[in-house]
């Protein structure tokens, strides 16, 4: 909220600026909700295949109204760092150069997942990483849609659906047991 009330009442430029393209939203949205489904499963049936996680089973007492409320809140924390990250600094920021801002766009992103428990130094290269991703997609798709629900559905995938954590915490609840 703070990033949209600047951009809008303090630089006056219209919310367009920071992705929120109208033109194929919805679209846009259910594309990467399903593009970001597919990567997390990928990732984890690496996991699974390497041994680094072990599927128990289903969990025999989630519920469908908290799924829907961890959806709800990652679908606000998932597009508030995309705006930031993204809409923000590839206008706001004053760099000028597209790669220097693809670069300080995902460092930023990293860097605000430092203080995330159990952090190490290949989660901060692998969220560099998934920056310059994002950073990459914002820009061949135009729009913040896209991306925001990649990282929406990757965090609730990750926590909610397939069990592990998201961030180094915990679930809150999970359809697997992993």
């Amino acid at each position: 909220i703070p990033v949209l009330i600047y951009c809008t009442k303090i630089e006056r430029r219209p919310l367009r600026t920071l992705g929120f393209i109208k033109t194929g939203a919805v679209r846009e949205y259910v594309v990467g909700l399903g593009i970001g489904l597919v990567m997390f499963g990928a990732v984890y049936g690496m996991m699974l295949l390497s041994g680094h996680a072990e599927f128990v089973g289903f969990s025999p007492d989630i519920s469908v109204g908290m799924l829907l409320l961890f959806f709800l809140g990652f679908v606000i924390q998932g597009m508030s760092e995309e705006v930031l990250c993204r809409g923000f600094h590839y206008v706001s920021a004053g760099i000028t150069n597209p790669v220097a801002a693809l670069f300080a766009s995902s460092g930023v992103f990293a860097l605000l997942h430092i203080f995330n428990p159990g952090v190490t130094l290949l989660a901060m290269v692998n969220l560099f990483l998934f920056g310059l991703f994002a950073g990459l997609y914002f820009l061949r798709r135009g729009n913040i849609w896209g991306i925001g629900a990649i990282h929406t559905i990757w965090n609730f995938a990750q926590g909610n659906l397939f069990g592990c954590s998201v961030s180094g915490t915990g679930n809150g609840g999970s359809v697997l047991v992993t």
